[in-house]
């Protein structure tokens, strides 16, 4: 949408995969009143009433047919009515009038819409005032109830019909009252022993969001600035209700439309006295300075995830704000009593079905304190508390991850489409949430969007290309695709770089942060290109691309790189500078920011290369890489040994002072003195420990070496005193390591001590488990066994970036090649005891297997929303790639190849990753690579 003709074309859209199309032309067809004799048609061909409008409100009713309101009048801000459009986007049906209050009459703003697949519920404010009106004539706001119908002969409807009575139809239509006026309230409570002082009425924002969920049959309505009216008096508020249809039990049918607070029974016992420790709801007692605090609440967004171990969370953005500034927002997860709860029992009373149920306890209705979760518990901040929040405009959930749309025009790196991934204890209940992560491949300001579950496309909301600082309105529509990168980020994003620019636009200056600089449509400067001219089809292309984030140990916080892995080459790949991601990448000049090592005599003599990994340390001039192959395993170092400046603040940029100039920089093969054997490598892991150690470990098909990293003059002539380790417990003679990760025991300020890791192997013998680290041996806890399927590969959840933390969620991947058989198996990990050993324990909920791949197949990655396996090309197997949606109930839709362009002459993939710095996904293989 570029300009004002598309804009009024395109005024609604839908999406097909990387598709848009325009659902509101100029004409359209509209029912015919009165209606024609039978067998007529009952539409005639008119002007469209949402042609050209900006339009309100936006919802889906029945999942199929989008609903919306638009302002009518723009000088008295009027919009009470609701159209919807026909699936084929044929035909636009309006209602007959506007809707009406608690009161019965004319209101004069919806605030808010949405549909269940009966209903359409719309949040309407009083008769001939707004949403937020504190006075009398004001409290007459609730929500309206509107039924539709549409069928194959005859016009499709839509009407309000009675709230409160819905099964009484010739009643009068009215909404349903959100009550703020009385202690028995909505959103106002008191436990006040003397009536006199008790909070008797609270005061509402303007801004209301409604999210309906279809798998609890419950709307969840968010409220702003919910406050006492009286800050002197007792009493406690909640921003968020439940609204649920009554249905009577012996006939079956809908009743009554009702609300209730989030909380069975808010009381004053459920919270901290005077505190803001609670994300939707306090109690203050009106007394002293610390009692009498005028505290608003706002719940901003309101949504619920259903995860895939079958519980319930309200997953809310939230503001808690004192009347001496000291304001928090956020995302939160809270629990849910679902319609089912553990065990396959139903709770008693029916209005308890999506009210907020105790924490980790899903058994009972909220009785108890603990029931309100606090602001500063783990399993409750989504995303680790690691973004700033208070440019959120929408949010969307898909499997078991949480995705948030950001517009910070002061700061573009808060901008866009970020997830955070939920993480599980072994009851299925969430524990941890991963930081959160930039997706999209995209950086730029984005008012509202989703995922499509079929093909992991992201479509958004966001602005003009290029955008006008001096008024940036959300009016473009874009859509990701799986593509070369010169195919799909053709000059689409400004991104902010630097101090300052001043940009002019109509004749008109602003300065604004940072200079404009666009993503290239240069081949020559985009990544799909550099990779395939560097890693050429014929040398299989690009085997491996490893993603090293911001927060990687000898890193600058505002720095990260990729490692592609070719047959004899390796690439490192600056991806974010001054910590916004690069948008072109240049393999010479001055912005050089890719490099390479062609013809290299000691990667040729280790190839075919499989892995590479940096020393994680930030000791001076520790900064080395590791590169692993067939044949051996290399370091780049300078002459004397030492590896790049990794000490505070650490690598900033690639070509920081010699750093990788080859003529100081270069490969040396290490080669052990200790009679150790360094081919056939399956994965390189570096340990930095709390007391001293700093090891590389190598991990062979057949053995498992340890290297000191801090011995620098080895990797000055590359002859290694290398340390075997010996394993306590039974490890079977002919086991073959296939992977390896290395997890803390506990996460803390510095690294914990060696002997507090655990080592997770991929071996022949399926999933090994091994304790501590002494220096020369590991404690196997879990040997495996014989009849067990190979675990080729694993895929871990990581609740910190950098490293890995002591609360994740691992996925194994299990497959037999010979009866052709392949599946997922996950793993809850919680080192939640500093002193104790990771347990790493199946989730229980889970089915077994997590998920059946119903084939062999050779990697698995996933993140949280989307499940991705991959396989070379083979007899039998045709497709690449595969995808799987993350549910209870798990999914598979098919394969991406053609979505990737993959043609039969391509037959290598390496494992996907996330390039962290864009958010794109990467698809290494014989082509080179290939992004979303």
């Amino acid at each position: 949408v570029y300009n004002i003709d598309s804009a009024k074309t395109y005024a609604i859209t839908r999406t097909e995969g990387p598709t848009i199309i325009g659902l509101t032309p100029q004409n359209t067809l509209l029912p015919i009143i009165p209606p024609p004799a039978q067998g007529s048609s009952p539409y005639a061909s008119g002007p469209n009433p949402l042609y050209g409008q900006v339009i309100s409100n936006l919802g889906l009713f029945g999942n199929v047919y989008p609903i919306a309101t638009w302002v009518q009048d723009p000088a008295s801000a009027t919009y009470n009515s609701v159209a919807m459009i026909l699936q084929d986007g044929a035909t636009t049906i309006t209602t007959t009038g506007s809707l009406v209050d608690a009161g019965g009459a004319q209101t004069q703003e919806i605030k808010a819409l949405t549909g269940s697949s009966k209903y359409i519920f719309a949040a309407v404010s009083a008769t001939g005032r707004d949403w937020d009106d504190q006075t009398d004539a004001g409290y007459n706001r609730g929500i309206a109830v509107l039924l539709s119908t549409v069928t194959t002969t005859a016009a499709a409807t839509i009407s309000q019909i009675p709230a409160p009575t819905i099964s009484v139809p010739t009643n009068a239509p009215k909404a349903q009252i959100v009550d703020v006026r009385t202690t028995a309230a909505l959103v106002s409570f008191s436990d006040a022993a003397d009536s006199a002082t008790r909070t008797t009425q609270a005061f509402i924002g303007s801004d209301v969001d409604m999210y309906w969920d279809s798998v609890l049959g419950r709307l969840f309505i968010g409220l702003s600035k919910v406050h006492r009216d009286n800050s002197g008096d007792e009493g406690g508020c909640l921003s968020v209700l439940v609204g649920r249809i009554d249905i009577d039990t012996a006939s079956g049918k809908d009743t009554a439309f009702n609300l209730s607070p989030i909380l069975s029974s808010p009381s004053e016992d459920q919270f901290d006295l005077n505190s803001v420790n609670f994300m939707i709801g306090f109690y203050y007692n009106g007394k002293g300075p610390d009692g009498n605090k005028d505290i608003t609440i706002s719940a901003k967004k309101v949504r619920v995830m259903h995860t895939s171990t079958g519980y319930s969370y309200l997953i809310v953005n939230c503001d808690v704000t004192e009347s001496v500034p000291n304001t928090y927002s956020g995302v939160f997860a809270l629990p849910l009593i679902g319609k089912t709860l553990k065990g396959g029992t139903t709770p008693q009373d029916p209005k308890l079905i999506g009210t907020l149920a105790q924490k980790g306890n899903f058994y009972a209705a909220p009785t108890v304190p603990e029931n309100m979760p606090q602001k500063d518990q783990i399993p409750v901040i989504v995303g680790n508390g690691t973004l700033n929040m208070p440019n959120l405009k929408d949010m969307f959930t898909r499997g078991d991850s949480v995705f948030v749309c950001l517009s910070d025009v002061d700061n573009p790196q808060n901008s866009g489409i970020f997830q955070s991934i939920a993480l599980f204890d072994e009851n299925g209940f969430i524990t941890a949430w991963t930081p959160w992560q930039r997706v999209m491949g995209s950086v730029q300001n984005v008012y509202g969007g989703g995922v499509d579950k079929w093909s992991n496309f992201y479509f958004l909301a966001s602005e003009k290309n290029p955008p006008d600082p001096l008024s940036l309105t959300p009016n473009t529509i874009r859509a990701t695709e799986w593509g070369t990168t010169e195919g799909v980020n053709i000059d689409e994003t400004i991104v902010l770089t630097g101090n300052t620019a001043t940009i002019t636009v109509n004749g008109a200056s602003v300065t604004v942060p940072g200079t404009v600089a666009k993503w290239t449509s240069n081949t020559d400067k985009n990544l799909s290109a550099v990779l395939s001219n560097i890693f050429p089809q014929d040398q299989c292309g690009t085997l491996q691309i490893i993603n090293f984030d911001e927060r990687t140990p000898g890193f600058n916080a505002d720095f990260s790189m990729m490692v592609a892995i070719g047959y004899n080459n390796v690439a490192l790949i600056q991806t974010m500078n001054d910590g916004v991601p690069v948008p072109e990448f240049e393999t010479s000049g001055e912005n050089q920011n890719v490099f390479n090592f062609p013809n290299d005599p000691v990667l040729n003599a280790i190839a075919p290369l499989c892995f590479a990994e940096v020393a994680r340390n930030r000791d001076a001039d520790s900064g080395w890489l590791f590169v692993g192959g067939y044949k051996g395993v290399a370091v780049l170092s300078q002459a004397d040994g030492n590896g790049w400046p990794s000490q505070n603040p650490g690598l900033s940029i690639l070509q920081t002072g010699a750093f990788p100039d080859p003529t100081i920089y270069s490969f040396k093969q290490l080669n052990p003195t200790n009679g150790g054997d360094f081919s056939n490598v399956r994965k390189l892991a570096s340990l930095v420990s709390s007391d001293g150690v700093r090891t590389l470990f190598i991990q062979t098909r057949d053995n498992l070496y340890a290297i000191n990293q801090k011995d620098k003059a080895q990797f000055e002539t590359g002859n290694v005193n290398e340390q075997e380790i010996t394993f306590g417990g039974t490890l079977p003679e002919s086991v073959k390591f296939t992977d390896l990760l290395i997890i803390p025991n506990a996460d803390a300020p510095t690294p914990t001590s060696s002997t507090k890791y655990t080592f997770l192997f991929g071996s022949t013998y399926g999933l090994l488990i091994g304790s501590g680290y002494d220096g020369t041996k590991i404690q196997l806890i879990n040997s495996g066994s014989a009849t067990a399927d190979p675990a080729l590969q694993m895929c871990y959840l990581s609740s910190t970036k950098g490293l890995n933390s002591s609360l994740g969620n691992l996925y194994v991947l299990s497959a037999n090649f010979l009866t052709s058989a392949g599946k997922i198996t996950r793993y809850a990990i919680d080192g939640s005891q500093y002193a104790m050993a990771n347990t790493v324990n199946p989730i229980s909920v889970d089915a077994n297997p997590f998920i059946n791949l119903y084939n062999f197949r050779g990697d698995f990655i996933t993140d949280g929303a989307f499940g991705f396996s991959m396989i070379a090309r083979g007899p039998s197997s045709n497709f690449l790639t595969d995808l799987y949606q993350i549910a209870k109930t798990q999914t598979e839709t098919g394969s991406i190849d053609e979505l990737l362009g993959l043609t039969e002459t391509n037959w290598y993939i390496g494992v996907m990753g996330r390039n962290t710095a864009s958010g794109s996904w990467m698809v290494p293989g014989d082509w080179g690579v290939r992004v979303n």
